[in-house]
């Protein structure tokens, strides 16, 4: 039994790891210097790797954080092992890559969270749960939509639009994976 709640225990930790390092750097980067580590192309090439991690405020990681708690595990019921940290390094880098490339100076682990989102909800709806689905969109469809779009200057839908297209494209070759 001891075995069981200790492989557990080291799960959850492993599965909760980017909660973990959002809010440590939240708390370790002072909040004056944070776009000196934006994914930006004068930040160089490491910042697609880092500026992810860092955010700009308090609403801002609670936001990205809130969202994280209710998606993470939605991904970990339907994607196990290896196949949900590829999920994740794939949400965390292809979006990071799409702003990085657009030039938007950005923070924040918004790219991933729309994937997740975007993958999420798709799933919800073609297989799962109809209930579920509903509150999950009715809870933040609108915030989410407004996100994919240029209509705010301080948000990243660069990053939004290319984490929830990336969230499409893999469930879309997951379901033709299925049907052969």
């Amino acid at each position: 039994m001891k075995k069981v709640i200790n492989k557990i225990t080291f799960s959850t930790v492993l599965k909760a790891m980017p909660i973990i390092i959002i809010w440590a750097l939240f708390f370790i980067v002072p909040q004056n210097e944070v776009f000196e580590y934006s994914i930006n192309p004068e930040n160089g090439l490491w910042s697609i790797f880092t500026g992810a991690l860092l955010h700009a405020s308090y609403s801002h990681i609670i936001n990205n954080t809130a969202l994280l708690i209710i998606l993470l595990p939605i991904l970990n019921k339907h994607k196990e092992g290896y196949k949900y940290y590829t999920f994740l390094a794939l949400a965390y880098i292809v979006p990071s890559l799409a702003i990085y490339i657009g030039g938007q100076p950005t923070v924040g682990i918004s790219g991933l969270v729309y994937a997740l989102y975007s993958y999420s909800i798709l799933k919800l709806s073609l297989r799962e749960n109809i209930t579920i689905f509903v509150i999950l969109f009715c809870m933040t469809g609108n915030v989410m939509l407004e996100g994919l779009f240029p209509i705010r200057p301080y948000v990243s839908w660069i990053g939004h639009s290319s984490g929830a297209i990336l969230g499409l494209l893999l469930i879309l070759l997951e379901q033709l994976k299925t049907k052969k």
